[in-house]
């Protein structure tokens, strides 16, 4: 059997090997002292630095060892909790291709439906990164649709609108997941 609202190929990939790790890491939530590492690395990236804060992140680790991999976090965009922001997700170029990524969004979108009444999960992200998302059940926003953001989530957008295609040459797309 495979997870509802999980891709089939995805469930099947995280049945084999558990969830919460894969074959060479494991995640975990972040400690404040993993939130150093993960401000210069957004920073560095030219990510937006809201919501910097442990709490809203898990990162991913070695298996056998504690060599950092990744991060990904998920944070409400109002105070009572929801709808929330998937932001901030990196794996280290050397890291790429063994599921991390995917491990970390799962993850975060399952702790959010445990634990919160269901509600949106908006992420924002450039354009050449939609297929990724896509897989996750991530829809791209269009027209109307973009103007029925949360205020926070509004504004973040039109500055990511102005700064990605600058940083990034890539332009920046606003997707949601009703999960």
């Amino acid at each position: 059997s495979f997870a509802p609202g999980l891709p089939r190929s995805t469930a099947r990939a995280r049945a084999a090997s558990g969830p919460g790790h894969g074959p060479g890491y494991r995640i975990r939530k972040a400690r404040d002292d993993d939130m150093p590492w993960i401000a210069l690395t957004v920073t560095s990236m030219i990510m937006s630095p809201f919501g910097l804060s442990a709490p809203n992140f898990l990162v991913a680790e070695q298996a056998f060892g504690s060599e950092r991999l990744g991060f990904a976090q998920l944070r409400s965009l109002t105070e009572d909790s929801g709808p929330f922001l998937l932001a901030s997700l990196f794996v280290t170029p050397a890291a790429r291709g063994q599921g991390i990524a995917t491990e970390l969004v799962l993850q975060l979108l399952e702790n959010k439906q445990r634990s919160s009444a269901r509600c949106p999960v908006y992420a924002l992200t450039l354009k050449n990164k939609l297929g990724f998302f896509q897989r996750l059940n991530f829809r791209e926003l269009q027209g109307a649709e973009t103007k029925e953001l949360p205020q926070s989530l509004a504004l973040e957008a039109q500055l990511g609108r102005f700064i990605a295609p600058l940083a990034a040459g890539e332009p920046l797309i606003v997707l949601r997941n009703d999960g």
